[in-house]
């Protein structure tokens, strides 16, 4: 029988926790709270608004006619909002603290998705 080292577990343990998903760190307070994050809207009706309070922000994202549109807001922290449809095209808003990002594009078919971020650099 052959035996296993630590440094072989340790690879197999962190190949799985990637497998299933990430590992979510902690900052220096101990924080897990996410930084950034995205809704694929291609399964959402096209009068959908939908306002949530994400990542220490406000986040607002939906469709308003043929286009959707994410907003986001962080009163502390650079942010930034994003839209983009199936064909790639959209653009991503970055905004000091305190002012909101805004972000919209013409949608598609399928491949529409709306994106916020709290740690932009």
């Amino acid at each position: 029988m052959k035996k296993i080292g630590i440094t072989s577990l340790l690879t197999i343990a962190s190949i799985g926790t990637i497998a299933l998903g990430g590992i979510s760190f902690a900052d220096e307070f101990g924080n897990t709270e996410p930084t950034e994050g995205m809704v694929n809207m291609d399964n959402y009706s096209p009068k959908l608004r939908i306002t949530e309070q994400v990542g220490g922000g406000t986040w607002i994202y939906g469709f308003n006619g043929t286009k959707h549109s994410s907003a986001y807001q962080h009163l502390t922290k650079k942010h930034s909002a994003t839209a983009k449809n199936g064909n790639g095209a959209g653009k991503r808003d970055t905004r000091a603290a305190g002012v909101q990002a805004f972000s919209q594009v013409n949608s598609t078919l399928t491949g529409n998705t709306v994106w916020w971020n709290n740690d932009v650099k």
